[in-house]
């Protein structure tokens, strides 16, 4: 951020006051650090003092953090960008990387030392470490209800999809279904709207155009396409699909 709270985006090897952003001080969430740092270990100072460096999400916040600046010139805030992402191909603002790194320029692996990050060739053999997804696909016809009741029994629920990773999942997991959409735990209650069975509401969505309705009087469920893993809701609970339970709890 420079002088009159506008953006300008830098090196992030560049050293600069920071602005980080205490969650617990819901009076002056926003606290200033005079002492010039790059943006890797400004995010570091502000996740081991307080929350984070600070976020933009709306003009006042934008205002707050400009007055808190003062007139320290540029301060780094939490925006960035950067080539790295996760295999499953995520991105995330967590970072962890040992002091000086990356350092290796077009190197494009990452590995793990002392639980901090440091960037190596992709050609290196080293030890790894795997993840599951806890999605199961049961390549069985079952109603909406059916299937709900057999991924309570034998799992822990329908899968809900509460953010693009668990979209990314899912839509790989569907395309080993013998059916053309495969159940998740997405349903329509009038007065309520679409919501997940684990009882959070739709906040993420990756809707076929024209499948969002909710005016239905009548409660309908969501199911996602088994070749391209958009959403749909034409179809009814006495539909018999594949579907996907999750073996872990979920929203909460």
């Amino acid at each position: 951020m420079i002088a009159n709270g506008q953006w300008h985006d830098v090196g992030c090897s560049s050293s600069f006051p920071f602005i980080c952003y205490d969650g617990g001080n819901s009076t002056h969430p926003y606290v200033l650090v005079t002492e010039g740092k790059n943006w890797a270990d400004a995010q570091r100072y502000c996740r081991e003092k307080h929350t984070d460096l600070a976020s933009v999400r709306n003009q006042t916040e934008n205002d707050q953090i400009k007055d808190v600046r003062g007139n320290k010139g540029i301060a780094w805030i939490g925006l960035f960008r950067d080539a790295w992402e996760w295999s499953d191909g995520s991105s995330s603002s967590f970072r962890h990387w040992n002091t000086g790194q990356p350092d290796n320029g077009g190197v494009a692996c990452t590995e793990i030392k002392n639980g901090q990050w440091n960037d190596a060739g992709c050609h290196h053999q080293i030890n790894f470490t795997c993840y599951e997804d806890n999605l199961v696909l049961v390549r069985e016809n079952k109603t909406w209800r059916e299937a709900l009741q057999y991924c309570r029994q034998h799992h822990v629920d329908l899968v809900s999809v509460t953010s693009e990773r668990v979209q990314r999942w899912v839509r790989a997991r569907a395309k080993g279904a013998s059916t053309a959409h495969v159940w998740v735990g997405l349903l329509h209650s009038y007065g309520v709207g679409w919501y997940w069975v684990c009882g959070q509401t739709v906040c993420y969505r990756n809707w076929t155009q024209g499948h969002e309705q909710e005016d239905s009087f009548q409660q309908r469920v969501g199911a996602v396409e088994s070749g391209g893993g958009l959403w749909v809701s034409n179809l009814t609970k006495t539909d018999k699909l594949n579907f996907i339970c999750t073996t872990m709890e979920q929203c909460g």
